[in-house]
Order: C-alpha cells, then structure tokens, then sequence
C-alpha cells in the first residue's frame, strides 16, 4: 500500500491505481475485511481525484457496505460522507441524495464530541445548499493565518488527534499533512492571499 500512497502524493494516478489493485487483491487474499474497505476506499478516492466519479462512487459503496457489516461508526461516517460527496458531482447529480448521506454521517461523527471529524461532512452539506440553491460561489479567500489559528486551536484543544502521520509524536509532518488537507478543500479558483 506504501507504493500506492507515495504515488497518490505525486498525483501519479495510474500508477497509485496499479498499486492500489495490488493492495486490494493482496487484502482480499488475506480475508482482512477492514483492510479491504480501506482499499477500495483509496480506489475510490484515486477515480474521485481522476474525476470519475461514477466510478469512485461504485468503490465508496462497495466500502460503506463492508464497513456497515463490520460496525466500525467512524468509519461507516467517513464512507457516507464520501458516497454523499461523489452524488454533487457524479453524472447524476443527485444533491437530495448527497444530502442525506452527508447529513447521515455528520449525525454519527457529531457522536464522537470531537469537532475536527465533522468538517468534511459540514464542507459537503454547505457546498450541497449551494447546489440546491443554484447560487455559485465566485471566490473566497484563505490565509495561512486562517490556517495557522485553526492549526493551533488544534493542537491547543487536546481532543483532537495531533499525531497525524502516526509517527508518535506532533512535528512539522503533521502540519504538512494537515495543510494538505486544508488545501484540498479548497475548490479550484479559491485564491490564497
């Protein structure tokens, strides 16, 4: 799975897809069920960067469905939310749809008392109201200092995981990875001051 990720880092699709299958197969081999999941979510996330959304949608379902079996509830959360997300963009646009998986997982998440777990549904439902509102968002603007306040509310919180590459320790990585995520949310267009 290391050589999937690594590629999914430099945006080499095909091949983080070639070691992605890999990993699958070598998964399913093993019977690992939780395993599994995970990869067909990282299929689902590499067709959902490629913009097929059809596809990744077919993969994040296939994931929900074994960790439903599984009960797994933050993982059940984070395959609803993707599933919601792929229906704002997928051919059929269904937004009533990707509403109410949004909203099924941002009320499991909201479970956890942790705030950090219910970003990503709460980006997907306003981005949905948008959508059902036909309004369109002409720019919005992020600062670093935006960034850096919610990084040390973060880290100041205590309640949210701050060791996100699972080194043992909080460092310049976990920053990294969390400003990562940060501007991956950032749709195409949102300038950075």
């Amino acid at each position: 799975m290391w050589k999937a990720y690594n590629s999914l880092t430099r945006a080499n699709w095909d091949q983080a897809l070639k070691y992605a299958n890999k990993s699958l197969t070598l998964r399913k081999d093993l019977g690992d069920k939780t395993a599994i999941a995970d990869s067909l979510e990282n299929l689902g996330f590499i067709f959902d960067m490629k913009g097929n959304w059809d596809q990744a949608l077919k993969y994040y379902q296939q994931s929900l469905k074994i960790r439903e079996g599984l009960g797994n509830k933050q993982a059940v959360a984070n395959s609803l939310n993707n599933v919601g997300r792929m229906h704002i963009g997928d051919s059929t646009r269904d937004l009533n749809q990707a509403l109410t998986y949004c909203e099924e997982s941002l009320s499991i998440l909201k479970g956890f008392g942790n705030n950090f777990l219910i970003i990503r549904p709460l980006e997907n439902i306003g981005w949905i109201n948008f959508g059902l509102a036909d309004y369109y968002v002409v720019t919005c603007k992020v600062t670093f200092e935006d960034l850096a306040n919610f990084v040390d509310d973060w880290l100041d919180s205590g309640s949210i995981p701050g060791n996100l590459n699972s080194a043992g320790d909080v460092d310049f990585k976990d920053y990294s990875i969390f400003a990562s995520y940060w501007l991956d949310y950032c749709p195409d267009g949102w300038p950075l001051k």
